[in-house]
């Protein structure tokens, strides 16, 4: 979820987290030495205090050379405002509500579409919430979501399916702006199935270092990461090989997003020149 995004961006500084109450995510967005502000929006206080007490691994920095604290949470980089991060948004960056600051990165660790629950059919279709979004990212700003499970190969199209709240995510981000969207399955997390992650670019030019070659990311992580005090690997699950995987979307999600019920152009790309 974190580290793509955050390869992808050439120099983020300023990095908002909505969700990840447990800490996991700050944990990773503090590694890369360009981030100078990381400011995690979460709804329940309660469950921050509890992680910290029950999950202290989860937000552990005491290994992160350039971390000045123990826990995450206490890193000076680091900053978390107990609130609803669809109204936050809305009240720093919607209409008339501008702020100047922006954010490099926005990575969204919350709700997925995925799940039948009405508070995220509305999240995720509202589109004042989704420009507050755009309008909180700089330029080359980059924004990353977790969609819950991945597609199968015999779903039905996204729009009509079960999962229909990413379609309208989709389409939300579409309209407000963005210039490029990418779907890419994770199977680390070690669920039932993999994920699905989307990552959206504000401009064509950070969408293009996405597709960077495998060395060129290794470089990136070797001069972006942080060194452990512990001589271990800052990273367990991403390089250079693995940024490659994420690049071309797999056959499942191509067969899934040809079953539109109105077919995609692309889809109608004679591919027996291949």
């Amino acid at each position: 979820l974190v580290h793509p995004a955050m390869i992808t961006h050439p120099n983020p500084k300023r990095v908002a987290i909505i969700g990840g109450g447990e800490g996991a995510t700050l944990r990773e967005v503090l590694k890369h030495n360009t981030v100078e502000e990381a400011m995690m929006v979460e709804i329940d206080g309660e469950l921050v205090e509890l992680c910290k007490e029950y999950l202290p691994e989860w937000s552990n920095c005491s290994d992160i050379v350039g971390s000045d604290a123990d826990s995450c949470f206490d890193d000076s980089r680091a900053s978390v405002a107990y609130d609803d991060a669809f109204g936050w948004f809305i009240n720093s960056y919607g209409e008339g509500n501008n702020k100047e600051e922006k954010f490099d990165v926005i990575i969204m660790d919350a709700l997925d579409p995925d799940k039948f629950v009405e508070i995220v059919g509305s999240l995720y279709k509202d589109n004042q919430f989704v420009e507050a979004l755009f309008q909180g990212l700089s330029e080359e700003g980059v924004f990353v979501a977790q969609l819950g499970e991945t597609d199968g190969i015999h779903d039905p199209a996204v729009e009509t399916g079960p999962f229909k709240d990413k379609a309208h995510m989709m389409e939300s981000l579409k309209s407000v702006g963005f210039q490029s969207m990418h779907i890419y399955d994770e199977g680390h997390p070690h669920f039932e199935a993999p994920w699905n992650i989307l990552v959206a670019f504000k401009s064509h030019k950070s969408r293009a270092s996405w597709y960077k070659t495998s060395a060129e990311i290794e470089i990136e992580i070797h001069r972006r990461l942080h060194r452990t005090k512990s001589g271990k690997p800052p990273l367990l699950y991403f390089d250079g090989s693995t940024m490659m995987n994420y690049q071309m979307p797999t056959k499942a999600q191509e067969t899934v997003y040809c079953r539109r019920e109105v077919t995609p152009w692309e889809c109608d790309v004679p591919t027996s020149h291949l």
